[in-house]
């Protein structure tokens, strides 16, 4: 099944945002984050997704956040007109930390997002 489009409610570490997700065109994925724009790729057959979040910290040094994700309907065969929840889940590796708590010893945190629909 496709990615669904639209406002995803993500929770990375323990923060709660919104992730959308607005395009998916032969495998590339925009949409924003944070206020940013968000390029990245869909695989339809494994059903993964990767994306990056440019971020620039307030003396403008910037820096990303490389997103990696796995994506799982629940339940996994529903009745006609049932709502189902998508969820992409994975993990988020920074390279500076301005948005995430980074250090020297964690570089790498956990994210989920979801989104409900009806099939």
């Amino acid at each position: 099944m496709p990615l669904p489009i639209g406002t995803w409610k993500m929770n990375v570490n323990g923060t709660e945002l919104d992730l959308q997700i607005q395009s998916v065109q032969d495998g590339n994925l925009d949409g924003m984050f944070r206020g940013a724009a968000v390029r990245g790729f869909w695989n339809e057959a494994s059903q993964t997704i990767t994306f990056d979040v440019p971020t620039t910290s307030p003396e403008g040094k910037q820096a990303f956040t490389l997103f990696n994700g796995c994506l799982f309907r629940t339940p996994a065969n529903p009745t006609p007109n049932q709502d189902i929840v998508a969820t992409l889940t994975g993990f988020a590796e920074v390279t500076t930390p301005i948005f995430l708590p980074a250090n020297s010893r964690r570089t790498v945190f956990g994210w989920f997002a979801q989104i409900s629909e009806i099939l």
